[in-house]
């Protein structure tokens, strides 16, 4: 196993960032801007023609995505929303969207009108993230509570599988699910029946909010937000390499990132090496969004845009919002939440393909 103990590795040469664009705020090219309350949520959904978000303390809500203005909200007692924050929000081929975020209910909806089509009672809290994979007609997610549930997109459990503590974040592979636990440590189910393939009790203290786990070639890579990221064989599960010194890991669309209050890395899964790093300030919960071989990075006091192949940064501003919220970039505009306000901004380094 290969263990390092710090990512300030003498030999890594940060890359110049001369040159980048910068701006006074990002948020003076917005497109359009929607009020909401408090905290937009973790992981919106934008399809063709919408955008759908929820909120702290507020229901779905469904914007057109050119225009921002209201196509329908979900007509619901506000009042039940008050984990709003923490909506993921997945939609399947049959035109339905499902969401978490009452503390009592999982959902399937319309998505042209909202009409609520099926709800199912499952424990969800502020101090567990849990999120939504729909695969073949199936709905998996990880409630509030020591439980990891299969729901058919028509409302009926395929199964469910108690766990020795909840689920703090997950991953799905062809035939396999990788669960983090909050208590450290992880076990492995068996995609079609729920059945425990795996169970390890130490691997990691699962903290709350920390990113789930991610799938790479060869293997998984778990971290938490306490001290460490640790890669394990997918076939094996045995641990393959581990970094310390407070790292947290995140990914998007096959990447790995590495982050700490002061500097983000992009790593490679096989080995744990570096492929670049980037000073900045990065203490926050960061949901990073790649896009054109661009990495898009909402934190709590700066916005960056940085190239995902050299780590050249391309874009900075600041940025004095606190969110929850992964961006959405399409075509040259980002879609971002944070306090109060969902917004649609143009994207200071799109140029249009002649």
């Amino acid at each position: 196993m290969k263990t390092l103990s710090k990512l300030y590795l003498p030999f890594i040469l940060l890359l110049s960032v001369s040159g980048f664009a910068q701006n006074n705020n990002i948020l003076k090219d917005s497109l359009w801007s929607y009020s909401i309350h408090k905290y937009a949520c973790e992981l919106p959904l934008l399809d063709s023609s919408c955008v759908y978000v929820g909120a702290d303390v507020a229901p779905i809500t469904c914007l057109y995505k050119q225009t921002g203005k209201l196509k329908w909200k979900l007509d619901m007692d506000v009042r039940s929303y008050k984990k709003g924050f923490l909506h993921t929000i997945r939609d399947d081929h049959n035109g339905r969207i499902f969401f978490n975020g009452e503390s009592n209910d999982l959902y399937a909806a319309e998505k042209a009108t909202g009409k609520i089509l099926w709800k199912y009672e499952l424990k969800f809290d502020d101090d567990v993230c849990s999120r939504i994979t729909i695969l073949h007609d199936t709905v998996f997610i990880n409630p509030a509570e020591p439980i990891f549930v299969a729901i058919t997109t028509k409302g009926k459990i395929a199964w469910k599988t108690n766990l020795t503590s909840y689920c703090v974040g997950y991953a799905i592979d062809k035939n396999i699910i990788f669960c983090q636990l909050v208590n450290g440590g992880f076990c492995v189910l068996d995609r079609s029946s729920g059945k425990i393939i795996k169970s390890v009790s130490k691997g990691g203290r699962g903290e709350f909010f920390t990113h789930p786990p991610c799938f790479f070639e060869n293997t998984v890579v778990m971290g938490n937000d306490i001290d460490s990221v640790s890669s394990f064989d997918k076939n094996t599960f045995e641990r393959t390499w581990t970094i310390y010194d407070r790292k947290i890991h995140c990914s998007d669309n096959g990447n790995l990132y590495c982050y700490n209050d002061t500097l983000f890395i992009k790593l490679d899964p096989t080995s744990s090496n570096p492929v670049w790093r980037i000073n900045g300030n990065f203490g926050w919960f960061l949901q990073p969004t790649v896009y054109n071989n661009k990495v898009y990075l909402q934190t709590r006091h700066r916005f960056y845009i940085i190239n995902n192949e050299t780590g050249e940064l391309l874009y900075e501003c600041p940025f004095n919002y606190k969110s929850y919220t992964k961006p959405i970039v399409e075509n040259g505009i980002i879609y971002m939440g944070f306090t109060e306000r969902y917004v649609a901004v143009k994207d200071p380094t799109f140029k249009i393909k002649k």
